[in-house]
Formats: C-alpha cells, sequence, structure tokens
C-alpha cells in the first residue's frame, strides 16, 4: 500500500502489521513475566500468602500466558499471510502465463477447497520457480527439515490446540515461563 496526503512518500505491507504485533505482544509476555517475579518475590518477603496475593499473581500468570500465547498466533499468522501474499502476488502480475489451476493454487485454492499452509508452501515454488521445481516437502513428515520442523510440529500444534481445542491435541495448559520461552522459539 501507497500512502496518500499526510502519508504520502510511506508504503506498508498488511504483512508488517502482524510482525510487528507479534514482537510487540512477546515484549509484553516479557514485562509482564517480569513484573509477576517481582510481585512474586514482594509478597513473599513479606509473609503475604492471603486470597488476594494469590488472585494478584494468577491474574499476572495470566497475563504472561496471554501475551505468549497471542505473540504465538500472531508469528503464524505472520508467516501465513506472507506465504498468501507471495501467492496472490505472483497470480496477479502472471495471470497471462498461467493455468486456470495454477491461479486457483496460488490463491490458496484447489478445486474450491483451502489449501493447508503446508501444501502452498510446497506448491508455489513449482508453480513460481522458472526449473518447475519443489524444493520444500512438507507434507511427508520424515523429509521435514528446520526450520520448518520446529514451525508445523510445535507452532502450528500449539496454534490449532487453541484454536480448535479438543481431546488429543497439544496441551495450552503451561507455566507462563514455558509460554514465554515458546514465544521465544517462535520469534527464530
Amino acid at each position: 500500500r501507497v500512502g496518500l496526503s499526510t502519508h504520502a512518500s510511506y508504503s506498508n505491507v498488511e504483512e508488517r502489521f502482524l510482525l510487528l504485533d507479534a514482537f510487540f505482544l512477546l515484549e509484553v509476555a516479557d514485562y509482564c513475566y517480569e513484573k509477576m517475579l517481582q510481585a512474586a518475590s514482594e509478597l513473599a518477603s513479606i509473609g503475604l500468602a492471603d486470597k488476594n496475593s494469590y488472585l494478584t499473581l494468577s491474574a499476572a500468570n495470566q497475563n504472561v500466558c496471554s501475551a505468549a500465547r497471542l505473540s504465538i498466533f500472531s508469528f503464524y499468522a505472520f508467516v501465513e499471510a506472507f506465504v498468501n501474499s507471495i501467492g496472490s502476488d505472483f497470480a496477479a502480475r502472471n495471470a497471462s502465463n498461467l493455468t486456470q489451476k495454477e491461479i486457483e493454487i496460488l490463491h490458496g485454492q484447489k478445486q474450491q477447497r483451502y489449501l493447508s499452509l503446508e501444501r502452498k508452501m510446497e506448491s508455489f515454488p513449482r508453480i513460481t520457480r522458472q526449473d518447475k521445481q519443489g524444493p520444500i516437502v512438507l507434507t511427508d513428515k520424515k523429509q521435514q527439515r528446520e526450520p520448518f520442523l520446529t514451525f508445523f510440529a510445535a507452532i502450528k500444534e500449539v496454534r490449532n490446540a487453541s484454536t480448535h481445542f479438543g481431546v488429543g491435541k497439544a496441551n495450552i495448559w503451561r507455566k507462563p515461563e514455558d509460554w514465554l520461552r515458546f514465544a521465544e522459539l517462535t520469534s527464530r
């Protein structure tokens, strides 16, 4: 997007907002974690262990977990939005050289059904590269390599478990320091 009027000479892309959100939320989680530890230390030093102390620390715990979890969601959303934008942009710029099937895939669909992120990341290079090779293999777990292995095995699993909670999905009950570490891993 290109700015007009007071925004003239500025440009931006939507994906950038998701990435900025993710890092902002990671910083919020880190800040809340430090404040939670400080509050726990202060309450312990004065020997306060009443219901209000518990509620204060419980709320602080929730703040850390929520911000870290939302950071992970935002990092995942950024990757998915970025991949989608590559497909849409290539389809728009090269429509006259593409088949309808290729255009549909670049728009993230096949036979009017949405493609998973893994399928898009495998399919797009086969369409966009001149040699028509697909160097990324994600749908065969035995061929997955880093950083995709961690991204799809852990990060997407937590995102899916949080979004579509059910028995047998990834555990979303984690300690604040575990959520914070996981959000930091996701940021890499």
